[in-house]
């Protein structure tokens, strides 16, 4: 790492325990409310200078087809606004960061509002929008500049795309719509109109919605539960924006994020995944429309383990963890040392390019003494080689042998001395009778040892103490009966 950069580690290689995501191409209103069971890190991000005020939604996905329960993203959207570069050059900058993206297959990645990026593996959209350049699921460091654009007059055919509906059979809904149109006489107004049903009515936002079927979903939510994820308001909003003849689009990516004042960063995990409305104003270009401002404002600022009216639910559907100890100020304190170390460390490991490399080695070498470089490179190679050439050719300490082994080769080693040679291979136990045939004065304690030696090595009988001594005293006997004899 530190003299071939970009090289990659184990740890960054791609595979399917490194490959986390939670955002689709398609926004089902309960789906989308799943990821607030998950704490899986999804990006961290460090601004420049002091963070833009909340709420920062971060933008990864546009869906602008509906299909009668979800949004999709159209084939228009995936060819004609996936390399052209909108023009911000006279634009106000909102804000400046770097972000780490976590491994994901997929190839969106995040950015405030209007987004444009100049780093490797990073491609602009005209929609504001950063995806990958190549398919790789590994992590990603990227630098992007976010701004406060105005977008020209949609054309004809825009107009007529974005206010487009395939289904009709949320009767109640289509009526609420066409009724809100009535009393106003501008799509600003309408806007106003719809953000105050919300909080009428009091709608409520909770993580764990009650699933919902057949053609009708939107009638249901808007009229009988009243109960809902992110999702839930964005599909419905866009919907009744659309059959009031304004443009709208659905946008999932995350919204806020918990600050570490640490390491300056913000973490956005699954849980933070988030859906809203893109509504086209005349003069006023796309804005946001978010119900979550009116039914839980708690949510637009932070992350959504910070928000105190959701904590209960919150901590139930994320089980055991650190962060559902967070209350604690101990753990939580040790959970954040912990994100600021692995943000420090990976932030080192995907910086580390070119420039930080040639930096290191003058810090090491000094600009006068270049030719240290391959010198010591050269020399840590050396040493590796070496060191590993040792360890190779090191005598190993032998191997325990089972038991009698060692006794059977003692006298082996015995009888080899006395040139007793059996003409072909033999078993030990044949070996043995060989041996006390030729050495007929110590036949009975051969044929002893050979019966203990079976009773060990072929019957399981455990080597003991009591076995120990016997095999002993009749390699003793063995050796001093044939001395005698000589």
């Amino acid at each position: 790492l530190l003299f071939l950069p970009k090289m990659p580690a184990f740890w960054q290689l791609p595979g399917p325990k490194h490959a986390k995501t939670g955002l689709s191409e398609q926004v089902d209103p309960f789906d989308i409310a799943k990821l607030s069971n998950s704490d899986e890190l999804v990006f961290r991000a460090q601004f420049n200078t002091s963070a833009p005020q909340s709420p920062l939604y971060w933008r990864a996905i546009i869906h602008d087809d509906f299909n009668g329960n979800a949004w999709l993203t159209s084939n228009y959207l995936k060819q004609n606004n996936t390399t052209t570069r909108f023009k911000a050059e006279n634009n106000q900058i909102q804000a400046q960061y770097s972000i780490i993206s976590e491994p994901a297959a997929q190839p969106w990645l995040y950015g405030l509002h209007y987004a444009t990026s100049n780093s490797d593996g990073v491609e602009n959209s005209a929609l504001g929008v950063l995806r990958k350049t190549a398919n790789s699921a590994k992590s990603i460091q990227y630098v992007a500049t976010s701004f406060l654009v105005t977008e020209p007059e949609l054309t004809a055919w825009q107009a007529s795309h974005y206010t487009q509906l395939n289904n009709a059979n949320n009767t109640k809904t289509n009526a609420l719509a066409d009724k809100l149109k009535r009393q106003v006489s501008s799509d600003k107004q309408f806007y106003t109109a719809l953000l105050d049903h919300f909080a009428v009515k009091k709608f409520s936002y909770t993580l764990t919605p009650q699933p919902m079927t057949g053609d009708d979903t939107l009638d249901q939510f808007m009229f009988e539960q009243q109960r809902g994820f992110c999702g839930h308001y964005a599909s419905a909003a866009a919907y009744m924006f659309r059959r009031a003849g304004i443009p709208a689009r659905v946008v999932s990516g995350y919204l806020g994020g918990e600050f570490n004042s640490k390491s300056n960063t913000l973490s956005v995990r699954q849980y933070d995944a988030h859906a809203w409305v893109e509504v086209y104003l005349p003069s006023q270009g796309w804005q946001v429309f978010d119900a979550t401002a009116v039914v839980a404002p708690e949510r637009l600022t932070g992350s959504l383990s910070e928000n105190d009216q959701l904590n209960a639910e919150f901590k139930h559907n994320l089980g055991f963890g650190l962060l559902s100890l967070s209350d604690v100020a101990a753990i939580n304190w040790l959970r954040l040392q912990l994100e600021n170390l692995d943000y420090q460390w990976s932030s080192w490991v995907l910086g580390f390019d070119k420039q930080k490399q040639s930096d290191f080695l003058k810090t090491l070498f000094g600009n006068q003494n270049t030719w240290l470089v391959p010198l010591v490179v050269l020399i840590v190679l050396v040493l590796s080689l070496s060191a590993y050439f040792i360890y190779l050719t090191w005598a190993r300490p032998a191997k325990q042998l089972a038991p009698m082994v060692k006794e059977y080769r003692q006298i082996v080693k015995w009888a080899n001395k006395l040139q007793l040679f059996p003409a072909h291979p033999l078993t030990p136990v044949q070996q043995l009778h060989f041996f006390a045939r030729e050495i007929p004065e110590a036949e009975q304690q051969l044929h002893q040892f050979s019966l203990l030696f079976n009773q060990v090595r072929y019957e399981n009988k455990p080597f003991n103490k009591d076995r120990k001594s016997q095999a002993k005293d009749l390699i003793k006997l063995i050796k001093s009966k044939k001395q005698r004899n000589l």
